[in-house]
């Protein structure tokens, strides 16, 4: 038997245990895999007229929604021009082999001819690790240490615990002085507990700089990239956090900062309490409740949208990329400070726009696996990610 008769058998006998439900989720994804590249002229394959091969599709579709479904995941949105075969094994293909799901590609544009991505050392998922310099310019490497007490002095304790660095300030500490500043690479994430009992999520390629000990009348800290705060509250010393172009006033609150320097619009969205964000003018200020998302934009004007995507906005902090009608550029500067790599995009001036969600414990390679299937080319060299025309 040639290798094309022996691999039709097996497609053969994978369609038949699918449609008796004995197939494991293996073999739907491998069959989810071919119907992708299958025509009509192939339902002679699986024994089926050209009606029953759609109706196969369709079927297969149906199995995806139930698994979606009982998952709590999102079904797909359907466009007309699409063609439901493909998204079907889109969607599988991500199910069952990356840990999340991916939705659709809203360009309607001819499929073309893929490529493979080029067989390099794959860049794994970024993990837990920041840097901590002290205010004598003394650094520790967080995920080096181990866990226990990193530094103590006048008072005032730093305390790692796996994922996350504590200050434990003494009730007699007195004249403790100077900014801290933790701050993580790309492909980095850490957690810390301020002196004040405040605790800072920090996303990759971010910092927080803050004093050992909070003194006087406010508590302020500095804040670059993205970085969720769930602030301890005080109404008689209030929280403020200066981020790039702005600044946020709080008592006592839960939000997410997302200030990228390289980023042309800055975002403060309110989960819990209530914030005022100003410029760094102290001109305008936009009071925001929860719900709300305060925008900074290029040219520094600030507004508010009255009901921020809160699922797209802490994704990150539940471990995921949460994408919705997002534009390729966006995705792809996420990826690139989560897995550590530049990016050159090659592609024509057409807006490109994705829905979805993954994992980020996935392999660089199995998340561009899955945006290859919404006719995107990429070729990976080294840190280099370029994607093609």
């Amino acid at each position: 038997m040639n290798q094309d008769a022996h691999q039709n058998s097996d497609i053969n006998q994978l369609a038949k245990k699918y449609f008796e439900g004995i197939a494991t989720e293996e073999e739907i994804a491998a069959l989810h895999r071919w119907y992708e590249e299958a025509d009509e002229t192939d339902a002679a394959i699986v024994e089926a007229t050209p009606a029953q091969f759609e109706d196969m599709g369709a079927s297969m579709l149906q199995h995806l929604k139930m698994k979606l479904e009982a998952g709590r995941m999102e079904a797909p949105i359907r466009r007309a021009g699409f063609n439901w075969k493909y998204i079907a094994a889109a969607m599988v293909t991500l199910v069952i082999g990356a840990g999340g799901l991916w939705l659709y590609n809203r360009n309607e544009q001819p499929k073309t001819e893929q490529q493979p991505i080029a067989t390099v050392a794959d860049h794994p998922p970024g993990g837990d690790g920041a840097i901590l310099t002290l205010s004598n310019n003394q650094q520790f490497n967080l995920d080096e240490l181990k866990d226990g007490v990193v530094m103590k002095e006048k008072g005032v304790e730093i305390v790692k615990n796996g994922n996350e660095v504590s200050y434990v300030i003494a009730p007699q500490a007195t004249g403790v002085v100077g900014f801290n500043t933790i701050s993580t690479a790309r492909g980095q994430k850490f957690r810390i507990t301020l002196p004040d009992g405040s605790v800072a999520s920090l996303d990759a390629a971010s910092s927080l700089q803050f004093p050992a000990s909070f003194e006087g009348n406010e508590r302020k800290v500095f804040v670059t990239g993205q970085v969720y705060l769930d602030v301890a509250q005080n109404s008689k010393k209030p929280f403020v956090v200066s981020a790039n172009g702005f600044q946020v006033n709080v008592l006592g609150t839960k939000f997410n900062i997302n200030a990228y320097p390289d980023d042309p619009i800055k975002y403060v969205t309110l989960l819990q309490g209530s914030v005022q964000m100003t410029d760094d003018k102290g001109t305008v200020a936009r009071k925001l409740v929860p719900g709300n998302q305060g925008r900074l934009g290029a040219g520094g004007e600030l507004s508010v949208v009255p009901q921020a995507d809160l699922e797209v906005v802490m994704a990150w902090h539940e471990g995921a990329f949460q994408f919705r009608d997002t534009e390729i550029r966006q995705v792809l500067t996420q990826l690139s400070r989560w897995y550590q790599v530049d990016v050159e995009i090659r592609l024509k001036d057409e807006a490109r726009y994705f829905t979805g969600r993954i994992s980020r414990s996935s392999s660089l390679n199995a998340v561009l696996e899955i945006l290859r299937l919404s006719d995107i080319n990429f070729k990976l060299e080294g840190n280099k990610l370029i994607v093609l025309p």
